[in-house]
C-alpha cells in the first residue's frame, strides 16, 4: 500500500501517521455499465504532502468528509468512506 500511494501520489511513509484499510467492495456502475471494485483505504498525515500525480491522474482537491455529498466521485461514495472509517 505504501508503494501505491509513493508511486500514484508521491506521498511518502514517513509521513504516514495512521491507515485504516476497509473491506473490498465491488459496485455495478450502471452509468459506464460496468463493475467498480473499490480498495478504500483512510490515511492520516503528519503534514500535507506535496503531491505529484502521475499519468493515470489529472487533479486532486483535499475535502472535509461533510464535503463529500457535493462530489461525483464513485458510487455510493459516502458508504465507501464510513465503511474505512469504521475499521
Amino acid at each position: 500500500m505504501h508503494e501505491e500511494l509513493r508511486e500514484e501520489l508521491n506521498i511518502k511513509p514517513d509521513i504516514i501517521q495512521d491507515m485504516k484499510v476497509g473491506k473490498i467492495l465491488i459496485l455495478n456502475d450502471e452509468s459506464i455499465e460496468r463493475k467498480r471494485i473499490i480498495f478504500p483505504v483512510l490515511i492520516t498525515l503528519s503534514k500535507q504532502p506535496d503531491i505529484t500525480l502521475d499519468k493515470e491522474h489529472t487533479e486532486y482537491l483535499w475535502i472535509n468528509p461533510a464535503m463529500m455529498k457535493s462530489f461525483d466521485i464513485i458510487p455510493r461514495l459516502e458508504e465507501v468512506y464510513d465503511c474505512v472509517k469504521e475499521g
